[in-house]
């Protein structure tokens, strides 16, 4: 990495403390050990994905969709194959199931309720422009409040902003 930064086997105090808010067993993703580049974005960074494990409304299958398929359309290879492999493991999505998901997220088979949301989360990161009242109150009578939409989107564009990150201080490390 062309910034300096911290490993898991070498972090101490609030890095360390930051490290320990994944789950045990879980390795600390590269992309994010950049992040200890600033121990205060890293430690915001693991505040935002407590947040998200933790979420009421928004579960990790949902979250990883939304990442699996935008990580495929950034061309970020590591949190392509991680959020693959999170979805074989935890939803038990066959390799068919997350071919559709990654080139026709219309046709992934989830309830309609979450699939108009990361449709509309995917439109938000590819043309934020567009997003309308219509889009808004159709999640809303789907049953998602303001609070769950703005979190999805958050979730959606906080990860575009780490890959635009990893690609530009990774230099030509793949991460793993």
């Amino acid at each position: 990495m062309l910034l300096n930064h911290t490993p898991p086997d070498e972090a101490e105090g609030k890095i360390a403390d930051a490290y320990a808010a994944l789950p045990p067993g879980v390795p600390v993703p590269d992309p994010l050990v950049l992040h200890s580049a600033s121990p205060e974005i890293l430690i915001r960074q693991m505040e935002f994905l407590r947040y998200y494990m933790n979420h009421p409304r928004l579960d990790m299958e949902l979250l990883a969709m939304t990442r699996y398929i935008l990580s495929h359309r950034l061309g970020h290879q590591f949190c392509y194959d991680f959020n693959g492999m999170i979805l074989q493991a935890a939803a038990m999505m066959s390799d068919e199931e997350l071919a559709t998901l990654r080139e026709n997220p219309e046709s992934a088979e989830i309830d309609p309720e979450r699939k108009a949301l990361l449709l509309f989360a995917l439109q938000v990161v590819a043309a934020p422009e567009s997003v309308a009242s219509k889009d808004v109150d159709a999640l809303r009578d789907l049953g998602w409040t303001d609070e769950d939409i703005f979190d999805m989107s958050f979730h959606a564009t906080s990860f575009i902003s780490s890959t635009m990150l990893w690609k530009a201080f990774a230099g030509n490390k793949s991460c793993g």
